[in-house]
């Protein structure tokens, strides 16, 4: 199965989240992923989270805090879908 290819809001979450985890050795919080990101708030990135989850690209332990883990190495370098 291969994962869709990703809209540039989510896109900037996956890298965020990846760069976030090598540096500190752990998962960043919402609010966290919400500042890194520039997202409105962390219900926002709430919904980014679970279409990642949907997609293949992360798995997350819910009612448990940085609990975001990315799946493969392709999360590192997410493909862009629409114009650039």
């Amino acid at each position: 199965m291969t994962t869709p290819p990703l809209k540039p809001q989510l896109a900037k979450l996956l890298v965020f989240i990846g760069g976030f985890v090598q540096e500190n050795g752990f998962a960043p919080s919402y609010e966290e992923m919400k500042v890194g990101t520039g997202a409105s708030s962390k219900s926002v990135v709430r919904g980014r989270i679970l279409r990642l989850e949907k997609d293949g690209y992360v798995t997350r332990r819910p009612e448990t805090a940085r609990a975001v883990k990315l799946l493969d190495s392709k999360a590192d370098q997410p493909e862009r879908r629409g114009p650039s």
